[in-house]
C-alpha cells in the first residue's frame, strides 16, 4: 500500500478559535500544519522560516495586512501558495488579492465545504475562487 504524501501548511489569523478550527478540519488528511501566525509580519516571518507549501492567510491582521503580507511572501520567491481567507466579498479586494501573488481566495462561510478543494486545487497549479465568488473573477 503506497504511503498518501503529505503537504505542508501555515496557518495564519489573529483568531486562535479560527486557527484551531482549521487545524482541526486538516487533521487526518494529507495536510500537515507546520506553523501558526497570528500577525502579517510573523506570517512573513514564518513562510521564510518553514517554507509550507501552502498557506492560508487571513487578510485583517494586525502589524501588517494580509494582502501586503502575500505581497512580501511573493515577492521573496517563496515556493509557498498563498491562499487567502477572508469574509470579505468586495469585489476589489479580491482583484487585490490575487494582484498580491495570491492562488487562490476562500469565503470563511465556505470553509467546511470548500478547504479541502481550495488546497488541492492550488496545489494543482489552479486559481481557486469561493463558489460564491465567481461573479466577481470576471
Amino acid at each position: 500500500m503506497r504511503k498518501m504524501e503529505s503537504f505542508t501548511v501555515l496557518v495564519v489569523d489573529d483568531f486562535a478559535a479560527f486557527r484551531e478550527c482549521v487545524c482541526s478540519m486538516l487533521q487526518g488528511t494529507e495536510f500537515q500544519v507546520v506553523g501558526q501566525a497570528t500577525d502579517g509580519l510573523e506570517a512573513v516571518q514564518k513562510a521564510r522560516d518553514c517554507q509550507p507549501d501552502l498557506i492560508l492567510l487571513d487578510i485583517g491582521l494586525p502589524k501588517l495586512h494580509g494582502i501586503e503580507a502575500a505581497q512580501r511572501i511573493s515577492v521573496e520567491g517563496s515556493r509557498s501558495k498563498v491562499i487567502v481567507v477572508s469574509q470579505d466579498e468586495d469585489p476589489d479586494v479580491v482583484k487585490a488579492v490575487f494582484s498580491s501573488g495570491a492562488c487562490g481566495y476562500l469565503l470563511k462561510s465556505a470553509m467546511g465545504a470548500e478547504l479541502l478543494h481550495a488546497l488541492t486545487s492550488v496545489l494543482r497549479g489552479e486559481t481557486f475562487l469561493s463558489g460564491r465568488l465567481a461573479s466577481v473573477a470576471a
